[in-house]
């Protein structure tokens, strides 16, 4: 959906490839992301007014159909829930607008800690916000099972230690990201 309003927003400002740099941005948070696209697109356009834009058609989206839910992530939530797994969720986003999504996808109930890109220094890459999930929820990182489908978000995974589990969305797995991953799903 996001990749969706980035589309829509930049066609207005002949934004060469949005699709390219959209993906490098996949994982990271929103300082890194304004980083990746003032590296690629220089001052010729407003990226903070046309982030803003892209936010604001978002919400929109999600106010009016609902936030997506991908395939099979009920299923898969309340199985680990029944089953008394610790459960978090660790996203690049903003902590406030991860929990909104998820209460409005009534998903937010599954989750016994969430973790957003706005509670760590360093963004995936960087291992931080998988460490500081599983200090949140007592567990070693070398006992988790870390869902993932972008390629920052892999390494991340990896560095902290946890096994990861990538599910493709918009990326396909490299020969790199193969080799650090537990497992590879279709979906969850």
């Amino acid at each position: 959906l996001t990749l969706d309003c980035w589309r829509k927003i930049s066609s207005e400002y002949r934004m060469p490839d949005i699709d390219k740099v959209y993906i490098s941005c996949i994982g990271t948070n929103d300082q890194k992301t304004l980083g990746i696209f003032n590296d690629y697109y220089g001052d010729q356009y407003p990226i903070l007014e046309i982030r803003q834009r892209v936010t604001n058609l978002l919400h929109q989206e999600i106010e009016q159909n609902g936030p997506p839910v991908k395939p099979f992530v009920r299923e898969l939530l309340t199985y680990l829930h029944c089953n008394e797994y610790k459960i978090a969720l660790a996203s690049s986003t903003n902590t406030m607008q991860v929990e909104r999504e998820l209460k409005a996808a009534d998903l937010y109930h599954y989750f016994h800690t969430i973790v957003g890109g706005d509670m760590v220094n360093k963004s995936k890459p960087a291992p931080d916000i998988f460490l500081n999930a599983c200090n949140k929820l007592c567990v070693n990182p070398n006992n988790t099972f870390i869902v993932e489908d972008s390629e920052n978000g892999l390494r991340a995974a990896f560095s902290a230690g946890a096994k990861p589990i990538m599910v493709p969305d918009l990326i396909t797995p490299t020969l790199e990201i193969r080799k650090m991953c537990t497992n590879i799903c279709n979906d969850l």
